[in-house]
């Protein structure tokens, strides 16, 4: 009888770990989620906010050489860096920004 009553208790905190548990992950891990787009899009308005558009070459010239700016790369609309630290090419997450998809991107 007593075994019975121990395994019963430790079932229920079992399943009671388990069932607090992982929608709490879950929401933690959107949480992290959240938090590293919103700081993204803070960088991202911040370097914008520093570039004149059209570009002309002296912004571009002074882009390249700013060590201080968070990392950022302008990109042609044929997918080719212009300016900036990045990939050569637009790589996934920058087509999906210049297809108008800049809250997520799927990997």
């Amino acid at each position: 009888m007593r075994r019975r009553l121990t395994l019963s208790i430790v079932a229920v905190t079992v399943l009671t770990l388990l069932g607090l548990g992982v929608p709490l992950g879950i929401a933690v891990q959107h949480s992290y989620l959240n938090s590293a787009v919103s700081q993204l899009q803070r960088q991202a308005t911040e370097v914008l906010s520093e570039i004149a558009l059209p570009l002309d070459p002296a912004a571009l010239d002074e882009l390249r050489n700013d060590h201080d700016a968070p990392p950022a790369a302008i990109y042609g609309s044929d997918g080719k860096r212009i300016a900036g630290a990045g990939p050569d090419e637009a790589d996934a997450p920058v087509t999906a920004a210049m297809d108008g998809d800049s809250a997520s991107v799927n990997n």
